[in-house]
């Protein structure tokens, strides 16, 4: 009989979930979320908005679809709806309140990025972007892990840590 490879069916899974949801997600937000997402940014920074673009400084920092975490939402996602052994309305819950938070950390990663560019310039600004980026996929597995372990073991969390 042949063995069933867990790992590679779970790796299928999550990349059909993540790169279908991005798609959705990156078309859907291409007006009014992008533009809400660059007014907060805009309001949090006393900035002005002029259409996708946050000036600052007399910076302008562009918000593209991608800034405003359709990544992050689209992998934790992925991540969750890929586990077989979890029931729907777990992973719901799992990828629900971690997208919440995710959104979070997004919303002050971006803050961040432009923020030290109006400080230091716009070169520190792209650093700062880029470096956030990891920091993000390191968080979204983190979030992810964290979630599913308080959702399906609440008794053993101290473990986590």
């Amino acid at each position: 009989m042949k063995k069933k490879n867990n790992s590679l069916d779970f790796v299928l899974r999550f990349f059909a979930i993540y790169l279908c949801l991005y798609a959705t997600l990156f078309v859907l937000v291409q007006t009014h979320i992008v533009t809400g997402f660059t007014e907060l940014e805009s309001n949090l920074l006393n900035g002005t908005r002029v259409s996708n673009f946050v000036i600052l400084s007399n910076y302008s920092y562009e918000i593209t679809p991608s800034c405003i975490g359709i990544v992050s939402v689209s992998m934790i996602f992925g991540l969750t709806f890929a586990i077989r052994k979890i029931s729907l309305e777990n992973k719901a819950k799992i990828a629900g309140f971690g997208s919440i938070v995710l959104l979070g950390f997004n919303i002050l990663r971006v803050f961040y990025s432009i923020y030290l560019g109006s400080a230091k310039g716009p070169q520190i600004a792209q650093n700062a972007h880029t470096i956030s980026w990891f920091f993000m996929g390191a968080m979204v597995l983190f979030v992810w892990y964290l979630l599913v372990k308080i959702v399906e073991k609440p008794d053993q969390i101290a473990d986590v840590f």
